[in-house]
């Protein structure tokens, strides 16, 4: 059995990304909704962290559960219009009232870094996009590490979620994988 060290990785990935934020500044907005207490917030702090290593400017617009679908949204399209944000991530789960993919789709498929856009996950599953889902991107990055192709192999992806099982399950097929 492998035993992968995941902090190690994402170090080294972080290690090969900062030369190229060095020379690109940039910012990512992270936008979320409700509780602040809820284990989004640690996802959060995650993503300000990692922002900060790599000197990404890191904006956290936080809303209260009150606001409508509506005027999320408008929310989100004023946001995303702000030439120096280029990346932009809705913070998910959303509270069950919200439209969630209503909402994703008015990020911008070139600001869209999760790739949960209609527009952006389709060219992804058509084999049309140069950006890979985060989970994709890193299992790739855990098979070259191993020196593993997945063709030809009998793969298993526990979940069907837009997050990570659906991506990588679409990229494990694509790859040749069963």
């Amino acid at each position: 059995m492998i035993i992968i060290d995941g902090k190690n990785l994402s170090k080294e990935i972080l290690d090969e990304l900062k030369p190229f934020f060095k020379e690109k500044k940039t910012a990512l907005a992270v936008i979320s909704v409700g509780d602040n207490a809820s284990p989004a917030s640690s996802f959060i702090r995650e993503k300000s962290r990692a922002a900060g290593y790599l000197g990404v400017e890191f904006l956290h617009f936080h809303f209260t559960e009150q606001i409508s679908n509506k005027f999320f949204r408008k929310k989100i399209n004023k946001i995303a219009k702000k030439n120096f944000i280029k990346g932009l991530i809705i913070q998910l789960p959303l509270p069950e009232r919200f439209r969630t993919q209503y909402l994703l789709n008015a990020i911008p498929p070139e600001k869209d870094p999760d790739c949960l856009n209609e527009r952006r996950f389709g060219a992804f599953c058509l084999g049309r996009s140069k950006i890979l889902p985060p989970a994709v991107a890193t299992l790739k990055f855990i098979l070259e590490k191993q020196n593993i192709k997945p063709q030809g192999k009998n793969c298993a992806v526990i979940g069907s979620g837009s997050l990570v099982g659906l991506p990588v399950a679409v990229w494990l097929m694509r790859e040749g994988a069963t």
